[in-house]
């Protein structure tokens, strides 16, 4: 029930669920374990953060802390409220041998949304010396990571989109980039951030056989070509858009009418 209040976009309700339940039942009965992952995300949608701190100590009491999808969640609340601090805590708190890939990724799409950029390569690195095992959206983490940290590198060379290239690599022998659209995107978004022009357009090419080839795939070589004055290469692909029935985003063409009108 409490599960369904939160995908249904009540989280108030779902909060009243949680604590009917905690005070008219046994705090150490098995539900209370279960329903932690949909209280925590309720605690996201209402913004309260002192009850899910308060979940914590109770988790950490009845001896809960080191369950994983638990410590996955917790990461997630801390990150939520920018408390990175609580958020490596937490992992760390987890045995070495214990952290899966989720827990991993977790860590990172914390780091990466706080801009902590080079910390997520530092814990990717991390994470393959482990062994574990990585999915699509370890790499797209990591791709989006590489393509703001390149940015400083743009006017070298021999630098420029060096880390994600590595990781492309990484993703070719894991076999994620052929069947994973998100992880293709990522590609077409990190090259044309690292000024890879023609790897981000080939990256994009890649997605034409995928039918989950959206607005997000677009903007992003759209806006690889916007970014180094490409303008006539942008309009062209702006009509092939429209000829695949999907509309531009309204930022996009407001931007390219600001470039056309003062190149």
């Amino acid at each position: 029930m409490i599960a369904a209040h939160v995908d249904q976009n009540s989280p108030e309700e779902a909060l009243h669920l949680f604590i009917r339940m905690i005070t008219q039942q046994q705090p150490r009965c098995q539900n209370l374990k279960l329903s932690i992952p949909s209280v925590l995300r309720a605690c996201i949608h209402t913004e309260d953060f002192g009850l899910g701190k308060q979940l914590h100590g109770l988790v950490f009491k009845l001896g809960h802390a080191e369950d994983l999808i638990t410590c996955t969640s917790f990461i997630d609340l801390y990150a939520k409220f920018r408390c990175l601090d609580d958020s490596q805590r937490v992992f760390d708190q987890v045995l070495p041998s214990c952290r899966d890939t989720v827990t991993w990724t977790s860590l990172m799409v914390a780091y990466c949304k706080a801009g902590y950029f080079q910390v997520v390569i530092e814990l990717f690195k991390k994470m393959s010396r482990a062994g574990v095992k990585k999915n699509g959206f370890t790499i797209s983490t990591v791709l989006r990571a590489c393509g703001r940290l390149s940015r400083g590198a743009e006017n070298n060379e021999d630098d420029r989109g060096l880390c994600g290239k590595q990781v492309h690599a990484n993703a070719i022998k894991l076999g994620v980039v052929e069947y994973d659209f998100y992880v293709q995107c990522s590609l077409v978004d990190m090259y044309g951030k690292c000024g890879l022009m023609k790897d981000s357009r080939m990256a994009f090419d890649w997605t034409r056989c995928s039918s989950k080839r959206n607005d997000v795939c677009w903007s992003a070589i759209l806006n690889t070509y916007m970014q180094h004055g490409s303008y006539k290469e942008a309009i062209e692909l702006l009509y092939l858009m429209k000829n695949t029935g999907i509309e531009p985003p309204e930022s996009i063409l407001n931007s390219l009418r600001i470039a056309c009108a003062g190149s």
